[in-house]
């Protein structure tokens, strides 16, 4: 904060990139109140905020707990003609996601379409999470494979938490056919990725899946968890294979 203050003893003015970034990091050190007064002083030196502002405060409401100061904020943006982007859009559904109010997050992230605002991976993958995280899995698959349609592609982190949420309901083949469409398009499955699915054959007890999967991720460079490599060598152990763990 001195070097923004020295900015403006010096007469060299500090612009809306300068208060944005000032504010992030105010949020995301949870000081919140500074991030607002660094906000509305932005008014009183007529340094009208841009979508980045307002998706970084609304974004500092959220993980403060201060929901209804964050819809007000969204809502302003449209009284001073600002259009919110998918960062904004994004911070929403994510914030109503994790607040368990799916239906909001449906709204807001559907109502993207009607308003011409292209999600980005963050905004799909925020959503699948949050339809993961209520059991909605096959609307779940279904965003996955709308984004894939419509030429976005997936990180790993996408496909990685739509496949825990497939295993979790005991849905492996599903969840091997993910993984199956990630090597198609030559997306590398990475540690997290293998070890939810491995964890999920050896909970059902097809250790044989688990090995064969064990074997392919570390042909391909990746770590076992070793809370996982124990659970399968036990597995193995309980079932009278010892050959082979």
């Amino acid at each position: 904060m001195k070097l923004f203050y020295e900015m403006s003893d010096r007469n060299k003015c500090p612009d809306v990139v300068t208060y944005s970034v000032l504010i992030d990091g105010f949020c995301k050190e949870g000081k919140l109140e500074e991030a607002t007064n660094l906000f509305y002083e932005m008014s009183d030196r007529d340094i009208c905020p841009n979508a980045v502002t307002y998706s970084v405060l609304i974004d500092g409401f959220y993980k403060g707990g201060k929901l209804e100061e964050a819809m007000k904020l969204f809502y302003e943006m449209s009284d001073r003609d600002i259009c919110p982007n998918a960062v904004t859009y994004s911070v929403l559904i994510d914030g109503f996601c994790k607040g368990g109010k799916l239906e909001e997050a449906r709204k807001f992230f559907y109502g993207m379409h009607n308003k011409n605002i292209l999600p980005n991976v963050v905004t799909y993958t925020v959503f699948i999470a949050g339809l993961v995280k209520e059991g909605q899995w096959k609307e779940a698959t279904k965003v996955l494979h709308e984004m894939l349609d419509k030429g976005n592609n997936p990180s790993v982190i996408t496909y990685t938490v739509l496949i825990a949420g497939l295993c979790k309901e005991g849905k492996l083949q599903e969840a091997l056919q993910l993984l199956d469409v990630m090597a198609e398009i030559g997306d590398q499955p990475d540690d997290i990725t293998y070890n939810t699915v491995i964890d999920g054959f050896c909970k059902v007890g097809n250790l044989e899946k688990a090995r064969e999967l064990l074997e392919e991720m570390l042909e391909k460079g990746c770590m076992l968890d070793p809370v996982r490599f124990t659970t399968l060598i036990d597995g193995f152990c309980k079932h009278h294979r010892q050959d082979k763990a």
